[in-house]
């Protein structure tokens, strides 16, 4: 998914930033780096280089953030860069950008709320349970479905979010593959019932599903703090434990659910 996000980032950046014949700002040099990151990756040979690409641009961004940590440009930065970012990162990142009012001018004041919210639901904690309505209408929770499988997914998803739908072919490889250890809990951002259903229907996604029609502002997705989607998070029932956040390689998820 990073790579998803990752182009939709160059677009958006290279549309609002040129470059300049002056000294650059660190906003200026973090757009031109985009640039040329973006087309380092379009020539990438495999999906490892991929990945490799991306991980040297997020490091070389973030220290543009860690050089410049009281200017308006760290803000920005972080604002266009927030969603590469893992928690560790994000935590970094948070624990040096504490002006409340520039989080809140460039927006970035519900993700650092957001951030807490990720930060007690990521990798080694214990979930947090919740329901969801399912669409005759009955409710559903985590615990529900923990009680008679090995591992419950949380699939955080939009019928109208791209990366989403791209990501569930290999979504249902998963679930096929791992049948009797696995149940999936779609719960959908939308708040069109009809699209919510007619994504389902189309895709032919066989696990569970709810949704509360809200939107961004559903209530499980902040309680998880969920800022961008698809966001899968996997927790294993014999301790209630999350073994794996945001990872959207299924080989891996197969070989955290095959211990």
């Amino acid at each position: 998914m990073k790579k998803i996000l990752f182009l939709a980032l160059c677009g958006a950046l290279m549309a609002g930033c040129a470059k300049k014949a002056v000294e650059q700002t660190p906003y200026e040099k973090f757009a031109q780096l985009t640039e040329q990151v973006e087309e380092n990756y379009k020539n990438a040979a495999s999906k490892e280089e991929e990945e490799h690409i991306v991980n040297i641009y997020v490091d070389e961004s973030l220290k543009m953030i860690v050089d410049n940590p009281e200017s308006s440009d760290a803000y920005k930065i972080t604002k266009e860069l927030l969603y590469l970012l893992d928690i560790d990162q994000k935590e970094q990142v948070f624990n040096m950008l504490t002006n409340m009012d520039s989080l809140e001018a460039y927006g970035l004041d519900r993700k650092y709320e957001a951030f807490f919210k990720e930060k007690n639901t990521c990798v080694g904690k214990e979930y947090t349970d919740f329901e969801t309505t399912m669409p005759d209408g009955k409710k559903i929770s985590v615990s529900d479905l923990l009680k008679d499988n090995e591992y419950v997914l949380i699939d955080f998803w939009a019928s109208w979010c791209r990366p989403c739908c791209e990501f569930m072919p290999e979504l249902k490889s998963l679930y096929e593959d791992e049948k009797g250890k696995l149940e999936i809990l779609g719960v959908s951002l939308d708040n069109d019932r009809d699209k919510w259903l007619g994504a389902i229907e189309k895709m032919e996604l066989n696990w569970k599903h709810g949704s509360d029609l809200k939107g961004w502002q559903d209530d499980n997705a902040e309680l998880y703090g969920v800022n961008a989607i698809p966001c899968i998070v996997l927790i294993r029932a014999s301790d209630g434990m999350i073994v794996a956040r945001n990872e959207h390689n299924i080989a891996k998820l197969k070989a955290i659910i095959s211990l």
